[in-house]
């Protein structure tokens, strides 16, 4: 008779691997008690990857396994052999031409057109992830994967499947053992019971060196006891086998942020966002480091060209501040901006002055896709006996605002000092933006 199943293709030599299997002092060669239904169940167990049609015969003394069209005979006649040997390593070439060729069937899926259903793009990534993780490892699964985190721009949901897929894949080692370990390490990391993970991937290591995977949990486990030293040693032990694990980027960023040493952990955070753009904490540092640099370039200068003016200008004489200030215009942008003093019990006592301040700016540009983005505003106090204060703020979050053309931005805000106000001057730093549609 013939009994079908369904078996995937090997990453080993079948036969040599059957043939341990069952425990045959030979290379090749199987006794002639295999039956067909015990070979077709050893390679179903064995072998994985690419499914296809696996059809086993009972002839004599010998199983015939027959796969996408080639046979493979196992027996005890030595003569036979050859044959087992030349069939093997065609089916061990075909079997990687076809894992192969199914990696970038995946990829073309998971990157296709969002027309189809997005159920089989992420089923697409899913497969890339199994052919990406042990026994069967297969780099360029990984490759794939990694394309799709930098092409998938415009949707999250897939991009974030992807980074899921990586993180199995690299968290999967290939023993058990090793497994068993780590979600033991991982679950002590849950519990915030940080010293004794560190002491259990630690035998990670001591016992799979080359998984890259427990060294970066124990760098994990080390930060949060704030050993940050040997958290770097790890990380740089993960990037050797795992150069792409953006995960492990991002930690080294936040090992020298904590050690304070801003611009090495900036150039970590890049890295991973060269690898996964999409990693929200390491953009945000990213974004804030830059910000700082173009206000130091563009704002504090002009802080202190006003204060210089302010402290040029008679301060020392008793005046109140201008109502109204000068307003500032160009063709793009106009602002202007008046303060008032509040009168309290505390002012006329002379031990406290209120002011009120109100802003506004104006987006005067016509271009429908011209808009501007709030960087940062500065102001510089003098008050009574020449002395200067200068005011920073950066924009961030929910003090950032946008304005579209001809768009129009208000803001007041009061401020409580121990000083007389003189005189008051201040600017905004605005960011102008050409919208693509």
């Amino acid at each position: 008779g013939v009994a079908c199943s369904r078996a995937v293709v090997p990453s080993k030599f079948a036969m040599q691997m059957l043939a341990l299997q069952f425990g045959h002092q030979g290379r090749y060669g199987l006794n002639a008690a295999v039956t067909a239904a015990a070979a077709t169940a050893a390679m179903q167990r064995l072998l994985r990857g690419l499914t296809f049609r696996a059809h086993a015969w009972s002839h004599g003394p010998r199983a015939i396994v027959r796969l996408a069209g080639y046979t493979l005979c196992a027996c005890s006649d030595p003569a036979a052999r050859s044959v087992s040997t030349y069939t093997g390593a065609r089916i061990r070439r075909r079997a990687h031409d076809a894992r192969v060729e199914a990696v970038g069937k995946a990829l073309r899926a998971a990157l296709g057109s969002g027309a189809g259903p997005r159920g089989i793009r992420v089923e697409a990534v899913r497969t890339l992830s199994d052919l990406a993780a042990p026994p069967n490892v297969l780099g360029a699964a990984e490759d794939a994967l990694h394309r799709v985190l930098l092409e998938t721009v415009d949707d999250d949901e897939l991009r974030q499947a992807a980074a899921d897929a990586l993180r199995s894949a690299w968290h999967a080692s290939g023993d058990e053992h090793i497994d068993e370990i780590m979600r033991h390490g991982a679950a002590l990391l849950e519990e915030s019971r940080f010293e004794e993970a560190v002491c259990v991937f630690s035998e990670v290591v001591q016992k799979a060196p080359d998984f890259a995977e427990g060294w970066n949990k124990r760098a994990t486990a080390r930060f949060m006891v704030n050993d940050f030293a040997s958290s770097i040693a790890d990380c740089i032990r993960v990037l050797e086998m795992k150069p792409r694990h953006f995960g492990c980027l991002a930690g080294l960023g936040m090992c020298h942020q904590a050690l304070g040493e801003e611009a090495k952990a900036v150039r970590f955070f890049r890295e991973a966002l060269q690898v996964h753009p999409g990693m929200e904490g390491p953009r945000r540092v990213v974004d804030s480091y830059e910000l700082k640099g173009t206000i130091n370039r563009h704002i504090r200068p002009q802080i202190l060209r006003v204060a210089s003016a302010l402290s040029q200008d008679d301060a020392s004489t008793s005046r109140p501040p201008k109502a109204n200030a000068e307003i500032l215009s160009s063709r793009e942008v106009q602002c202007d901006w008046d303060v008032h003093q509040v009168v309290t019990p505390e002012a006329a006592a002379q031990t406290c002055w209120t002011y009120f301040m109100r802003v506004r700016i104006r987006n005067l540009a016509t271009g429908e896709r011209t808009h501007l983005r709030s960087l940062a505003r500065f102001y510089a106090l003098c008050f009574t006996g020449g002395r200067i204060f200068p005011l920073l703020h950066v924009t961030e979050g929910d003090a950032s605002f946008s304005l579209e053309s001809r768009g129009e931005y208000r803001l007041c805000f009061h401020v409580e000092v121990s000083h007389e106000l003189l005189a008051a001057a201040g600017g905004m730093l605005l960011e102008r933006k050409e919208r693509s549609s």
